[in-house]
């Protein structure tokens, strides 16, 4: 609980920098995205893509003059949003480099416990690593913040294993264990720890979200692409029919 403690006070004090960042971001670049689909649907209406066949699929079609600016507002902003969070975080890792080393070193004892704990379970899957992480966050089960906890110290962990010699995995973990006395390590140890965070997270956590926000909006972004896709496969046989009829 105390780990969980230091990362949610420190989470807390860049509060105010990180909603800056999420709404600031998120304005920007979704009036950027707004902008960005009116030129497109300007060009493309201009070029007859929502022209179609006959006039009631014209109209269906011609939504998309207003549907695609929303989208790419929506599509822009949201991600912007992301990587302001993600940015706010960076600079925290970036200027809390001796306190992460620091708290890394503290989170040691807990390392031992949890290989320990891995060891006599029969259980010894990355599911069982995380339940063993975040067990005494106090955090909301599956919540946001106590992922971000589990990566956090996921990538302690990942990092401690790699400058040991061992696979980054949970046989790696229990392998350590046994073999290590981590207490004896100290803050110097973990020097770079910081970069390696900085890098990590992105392909951890943020990356976990941003495809989690992509598959939300992926529905969206094909009903456009589906239609006009249809209208094409389909282009010859409406031509050849008005052809027959004529």
């Amino acid at each position: 609980m105390e780990m969980a403690n230091w990362l949610l006070s420190e989470i807390t004090s860049i509060f105010g920098s990180a909603i800056w960042n999420f709404f600031s971001k998120g304005a920007l670049f979704g009036l950027i995205g707004l902008i960005v689909g009116i030129v497109l649907v300007r060009r493309w209406n201009k070029r007859k893509f929502f022209s179609r066949p006959n006039k009631l699929w014209t109209f269906f079609a011609k939504i998309n003059l207003l549907y695609i600016p929303i989208l790419c507002s929506l599509l822009f902003g949201v991600f912007a949003s992301i990587f302001g969070i993600q940015k706010t975080t960076n600079n925290w890792i970036k200027n809390s480099t001796d306190s992460i080393q620091e708290y890394a070193a503290g989170y040691l004892p807990a390392v031992e416990k949890i290989g320990q704990q891995l060891i006599e379970s029969a259980d010894q899957t990355e599911d069982a690593l995380y339940a063993k992480v975040v067990e005494d966050s106090g955090l909301s089960n599956n919540s946001m913040g106590q992922k971000f906890y589990y990566w956090f110290n996921r990538n302690i962990i990942s990092f401690l294993l790699s400058k040991l010699g061992y696979s980054d995995d949970v046989n790696g973990i229990t392998q350590m264990v046994q073999e290590k006395e981590l207490t004896q390590l100290n803050a110097s140890f973990f020097g770079g720890i910081s970069n390696n965070l900085q890098s990590k997270l992105v392909g951890n956590y943020f990356m976990a979200i941003y495809y989690g926000v992509l598959v939300i909006f992926l529905p969206f972004i094909l009903f456009p692409i589906g239609e006009y896709v249809f209208y094409r496969l389909n282009q010859k046989a409406f031509a050849t029919k008005r052809l027959v009829e004529r």
